[in-house]
């Protein structure tokens, strides 16, 4: 197995220490559990299965460096281990581990591109990015100027657009058609009118600005049907903290651009590592209760997905083939008849 070659003792028995008794019979090296462990998940493999495969498979043998006559173990044995990991808050370890070996071999490091969904855990890991791509269900102003001032980290991800009336239809005045002078608390509107209130507030749980403009400036307005529908009132403008709101405002600008849409395009990458985490490892259906065992699940699936994709790095190997849509298989299938 090429992991073993280039990487050589992943888990330790001493990095397990703490989980196991030091008197009684020995037993098996914690350090190989923890491998065979990893391996199960990347096979999706029962412990029955895997403990077979510990027994009579030589690419298992090879990678636990093992005698081919060596017996192997119970399956109970899996069962066994992983209560161990997690009663000591061990669920981690090998991912800590595995991530300390590729750091040192320079093949993970800080301060590059990311497209995990775990910023907190490239925090824990002191792995953290300059850039980090995340899809839109994550992004809000006040974590974008958060991860950049907390950690240093410039968030890649599609924001909610506008969605005022105006800034709907493209054919009125938008929030950003309106100068903001933050420091006397002051909006002016395109016919250079100013606002007469502007009111701090919380809206759905958000600190808010609330910017309003005199009916008397607003209700006469030759271009009001652009900027207000209000019949009674004028313009109202909501706006987060200056800082929010500036990252907002930039945010929403650049998504529109086609370099921007370019550079997003690598997020895409990580949508085949959940599906290959899913077909893989099975992790779509818990394997166990509790969300301790749970947590340790998905800990070894990361794992074995990491060794599955350095193997196929090392050996010069596609990870899988591009995805042809049923449309497009039938769209080949009738050129192919009528060529």
């Amino acid at each position: 197995m090429r992991v073993r070659d280039e990487l050589g003792e992943l888990f330790a028995d001493v990095e397990f220490a703490q989980a196991f008794g030091v008197r009684g019979r020995q037993g098996w090296s914690p350090g190989q559990l923890a491998l065979v462990t990893v391996l199960q998940f990347a096979e999706n493999l029962t412990d029955r299965a895997a403990a077979h495969r510990v027994r009579f498979g030589m690419d298992f043998k090879y990678a636990l460096g093992l005698d081919l006559d060596d017996p192997g173990f119970d399956a109970s044995v899996l069962s066994e281990f992983r209560a161990r990991l997690v009663a000591h808050n061990l669920e981690e370890r090998a991912l800590d581990l595995l991530l300390a070996a590729l750091k040192s071999k320079g093949l993970v490091k800080a301060d590059g591109q990311q497209r995990t969904d775990s910023t907190r855990m490239l925090a824990a890991r002191d792995l953290l990015p300059a850039e980090h791509y995340l899809d839109s269900g994550y992004p809000s102003a006040e974590l974008i100027v958060g991860m950049k001032e907390g950690f240093g980290v410039t968030l890649v991800t599609p924001v909610l657009l506008d969605s005022s009336p105006q800034a709907r239809s493209g054919a009125g005045f938008g929030r950003t058609a309106f100068a903001i002078d933050w420091d006397n608390r002051q909006a002016t509107c395109p016919r250079g009118h100013t606002s007469t209130w502007w009111s701090p507030t919380v809206q759905r749980g958000t600190k808010a600005i609330v910017v309003k403009f005199d009916k008397e400036t607003c209700q006469p307005c030759p271009v009001r049907d652009k900027c207000t529908r209000a019949k009674n009132g004028g313009r109202t403008l909501s706006l987060r903290a200056r800082e929010q709101q500036r990252v907002l405002d930039e945010a929403r600008a650049q998504q529109t651009s086609q370099e921007w849409r370019a550079k997003y395009a690598t997020r895409a990458g990580v949508e085949g590592t959940i599906h290959q985490a899913m077909a893989v490892t099975g992790m779509k259906r818990a394997r166990y209760r509790g969300l301790k065992k749970t947590h340790l699940e998905h800990s070894f699936s990361a794992v074995a997905l990491n060794l599955i994709r350095l193997d196929a790095w090392w050996n010069g190997h596609p990870l899988d083939r591009t995805r042809t849509s049923h449309l497009a298989r039938l769209d080949q299938q009738d050129f192919n008849l009528t060529g």
